[in-house]
């Protein structure tokens, strides 16, 4: 049988020379941490799990394999519905795009492809502000690779706006998860919530003590939350402490850390140092655009109260621009209107 099946095979090729040439064919760019020139290869993406890619290039067939952190694009064949989906969400249509990219992600045979499309529906639903679908995402998406290169989409709670009755019956399964990710997301949802807010910090505490790189760092500040909800002054130490655990985080990563050492500063009643931090949100990290208009408010609101009326109405006028999809965009415009006067008898 075997002897057939090279016989077979020999034939195939004889016939149609070209028939690995018509095969998938993928295109990577790559650049070296040591320099600046770009190197680009066709071939095979074999899969790009736990942030190493393994390539098998097509003019020798020898494998390669590169680090999350070289890789500058790859160009791969792409379905109906993921190309549309993604045009879709660059498009702004959201609700359409997140329906394409579901089915995207169903349909795909290539495991490495379905996890970037679960990424993209992770920013979509962040985007849509439906931030349950989101993490449901990010769930799918670390089950099948936990040290994903995509950690710093993790779509955790930050703001003090109330949990979703849905979202905390969904941390409540993923609270006891073999899945770090959802375990993390699980508590950051119960942080929002008086009544479980002990047993999330307890849950954090065991994620910070896990020795899981990719959920440590953001697990400790998740604990910031516990702190900042304390009545007593968060001291000097404590705030240096933050910054320097911020600055050594990676940048995808910082978002949440800045919202919560504004909302630190903002206790403190050092309204220009909280404005600093909450703008770096919208001026920087601005994927979670829920998060980031949040955050944009709040500097308004902090200039505001610092005596930075000029900057203060900037701010509000900005945030009621780019964020006007959301409450908090709305809640900008609301404040630039003028304020009715009552008629003087």
């Amino acid at each position: 049988m075997k002897s057939f099946s090279r016989h077979f095979l020999l034939i195939a090729l004889t016939v149609c020379p070209n028939a690995f040439a018509q095969e998938q064919t993928d295109k990577l760019v790559i650049r070296r941490p040591t320099s600046q020139r770009e190197t680009k290869y066709e071939g095979r993406v074999l899969d790009y799990l736990g942030g190493i890619l393994r390539f098998r290039l097509k003019t020798t067939g020898n494998l390669r394999q590169f680090k999350a952190e070289e890789i500058v694009s790859i160009a791969s064949p792409q379905s109906d519905s993921h190309r549309g989906g993604r045009r879709l969400l660059k498009a702004g249509k959201l609700e359409e795009a997140i329906a394409s990219l579901e089915v995207a992600a169903r349909d795909e045979r290539r495991d490495w492809m379905r996890r970037d499309i679960l990424a993209t529906l992770t920013k979509a639903n962040l985007q849509h502000g439906t931030r349950l679908g989101a993490a449901t995402a990010f769930v799918r998406l670390t089950d099948s690779d936990p040290k994903t290169h995509h950690s710093g989409t993790i779509p955790l709670w930050w703001s003090n706006q109330p949990a979703t009755p849905a979202a905390q019956r969904q941390a409540r399964e993923w609270l006891t998860s073999p899945n770090y990710s959802a375990r993390l997301i699980a508590a950051s949802i119960l942080m929002s919530d008086q009544f479980t807010k002990n047993e999330a910090l307890k849950v954090l505490e065991q994620i910070a003590r896990s020795g899981r790189p990719a959920v440590i760092d953001l697990a400790r500040v998740q604990q910031w939350r516990g702190r900042l909800a304390e009545s007593r002054r968060i001291s000097d130490a404590e705030l240096n402490s933050w910054r320097g655990r911020i600055r050594s985080m990676k940048p995808s990563e910082r978002a949440g850390p800045w919202f919560l050492l504004g909302r630190a500063y903002e206790s403190r009643l050092e309204h220009e140092r909280a404005a600093i931090a909450f703008l770096w949100l919208p001026l920087v990290h601005a994927d979670d655009e829920f998060l980031a208009g949040e955050a944009s408010l709040l500097a308004a609101k902090s200039l505001q109260e610092a005596g930075r009326f000029a900057e203060a109405e900037a701010t509000y006028r900005d945030t009621g621009i780019r964020f006007s999809k959301t409450p908090f965009g709305k809640e900008a415009q609301a404040m630039l209107k003028p304020k009715k006067t009552q008629p003087t008898k």
